[in-house]
């Protein structure tokens, strides 16, 4: 088995060679055909994404991945692996050195003789970090800061009426920002215990809104809440003194957005 193993390697070696040299030697535009990838598809009748990434991979392999294609040529890892080496060389930063380059292909060459094609790839994700890490977590890091301003950018609200009596919101926050507003909301969209009036039967997403209504209620309510006409919004609720202690039974709440307007209204 591992005698044809190298026997297959070794074949795709050939094949890819040959391929680089069709391309060198621009065989394909003396047939007329507009690349070579063009021409050994219509000839060999091959997948186009597959012929092309095979003709990018045959150039490196005779260019700056010569370890990887004398690995494959030698038989000690297949042309799967050799591809992922090529892709993950190509995940690197553009302005890295060649010495950088070489170093990283020479850990995949050592990571390929040990993993299967899938966790070599997993393991080429992070090639930089081996390599580099001081200044893979300085470009993680700018990185990181460019989406947050992007998506600063695309921070929105839109309101829109969608029916008699109601309005709908589209909600668009940073992953972080939505991530606190879970977290605010979350515990107030639990399902209510079962009590004298049966189980919660609300879906999620109706407990979602009522626990909005309930945060905004909360929000204003607050002692740093924003005012309205001059004063703070209030709520007025309403209970027993049993209920407060026990938290049986049901309160009403009335909400005053203008103190000064209703107490003017009732003559006071």
């Amino acid at each position: 088995m591992e005698l044809a193993h190298k026997i297959v390697g070794r074949s795709e070696a050939l094949r890819l060679r040959t391929i680089h040299d069709v391309d060198t030697h621009e065989l394909a535009s003396q047939a007329g055909a507009t690349s070579t990838a063009a021409w050994l598809r219509h000839k060999l009748h091959l997948h186009p994404g597959a012929i092309g990434a095979d003709v990018k991979l045959a150039k490196a392999l005779e260019t700056n991945l010569q370890a990887t294609g004398q690995a494959l040529a030698a038989g000690r890892i297949s042309a799967l692996h050799a591809k992922i080496i090529h892709e993950s060389i190509n995940l690197l930063p553009k302005d890295i050195s060649d010495e950088q380059k070489r170093e990283g292909e020479a850990r995949l060459l050592e990571l390929a003789t040990r993993h299967d094609p899938k966790e070599l790839r997993q393991l080429g994700i992070h090639l930089y970090e081996a390599i580099d890490p001081e200044d893979a977590e300085r470009r993680l890091g700018e990185q990181l800061e460019r989406e947050r301003k992007r998506a600063e950018q695309k921070r929105s609200i839109t309101f829109s009426q969608s029916g008699p009596g109601l309005h709908s919101a589209r909600i668009q926050l940073p992953v972080d920002e939505m991530a606190r507003l879970n977290a605010l909301l979350d515990p107030l969209a639990r399902p209510r215990k079962t009590d004298a009036n049966g189980p919660d039967t609300r879906t999620a997403s109706r407990r979602l809104g009522d626990a909005f209504v309930e945060l905004l209620d909360l929000t204003l309510a607050a002692g740093e809440a924003p005012t309205r006409g001059g004063t703070k919004p209030q709520i007025i609720i309403t209970m027993t003194l049993a209920q407060l202690v026990t938290g049986i039974g049901y309160a009403t709440g009335q909400r005053r957005t203008n103190l000064r307007r209703d107490r003017a209204a009732a003559g006071l």
